[in-house]
């Protein structure tokens, strides 16, 4: 009876043992399936002449393409995009496409997050590269839910602004020709950036560089966007035709201190001089201040 017994044993441990083989040459097989999938995506992405543009696009052309056109269609959506701009919008979506589809993919267990960020990763982390603001609130704006969770975008109901001149508080009462706006910024903390600082007489302008002065300012929520179309005249900004703005309006991730004394990474608003500078005075200290009235 006990060698029955035992070789009962011995015939469930090797039944066991099989069973344990038989699941992990499968799940070699599924891992070795995903590697081969997610090889040739990889493959057409690089080779596929349709992806072509939209990462030249992202990779090159960012600043003097892409960030205009995202930036314009946030607020004013497709009246934006100029006829002759349309062609790389399109190439841009399909860009971001391309990863919001692979990003449901691993959300949904069909794609290694190792795998996505081995292979993809550059083209992923140029979507989170602190300077491009701009494209990140275009993902929220646009619907790709799942890269904006992954660039860590916050949602579409409110946006930040940066001021650092007459918009602050304590110089808006003098400001005549701002209406209503004021009521609708909402002051959520401080931060700073580095950049010259020009004076105008009436007002500063901001000329972004990594070699100026800390520009301090204000930080502001918005949760209505007729507010930043507002602020678009107030500052002479022209989104869908930028050549005669005397301000453009960009967006780029700065290190908010809000005023509970936490550090917030967050994609910001601010309005930078677009015109020519020379001879024009440099802010000392780069601090704008205005007479409390």
């Amino acid at each position: 009876m006990i060698e029955t017994n035992q070789v009962q044993i011995v015939f469930d441990v090797f039944i066991l043992l099989g069973g344990v083989f038989a699941y992990v040459s499968y799940v070699r097989s599924k891992r070795l399936d995903a590697l081969k999938w997610i090889h040739e995506v990889f493959e057409k992405f690089n080779f596929d002449p349709e992806f072509q543009k939209g990462k030249e696009l992202l990779d090159f052309d960012y600043d003097t393409r892409v960030k205009p056109l995202v930036e314009a269609w946030v607020i004013e959506k497709n009246a934006a995009i100029p006829v002759d701009k349309r062609c790389d919008l399109l190439a841009i979506d399909q860009y971001l496409n391309h990863f919001e589809h692979l990003s449901y993919l691993k959300e949904e267990h069909q794609v290694y997050e190792e795998d996505l960020n081995a292979y993809f990763g550059y083209w992923l982390g140029l979507l989170s590269e602190p300077e491009r603001g701009g494209v990140r609130r275009y993902l929220a704006h646009a619907g790709y839910e799942r890269l904006a969770s992954y660039t860590k975008a916050h949602d579409e109901t409110v946006e930040y602004l940066f001021v650092y001149g007459s918009l602050k508080s304590g110089c808006r009462e003098q400001v005549k020709d701002i209406g209503n706006i004021a009521s609708k910024l909402r002051l959520i903390g401080t931060s700073e950036i580095t950049g010259t600082l020009y004076d105008f007489g009436d007002y500063p302008g901001l000329v972004l560089n990594s070699s100026g002065q800390t520009i301090k300012g204000e930080v502001y929520a918005i949760d209505d966007l007729e507010v930043l179309r507002s602020l678009d005249a107030y500052e002479e900004f022209y989104p869908v035709d930028q050549e005669p703005s005397e301000f453009v309006r960009t967006c780029i991730q700065m290190d908010v201190v809000l005023k509970t004394g936490r550090r917030d990474p967050t994609d910001t608003w601010i309005y930078v001089y677009a015109k020519d500078v020379t001879d024009v005075p440099v802010v000392e200290g780069g601090t704008w201040l205005c007479v409390a009235v």
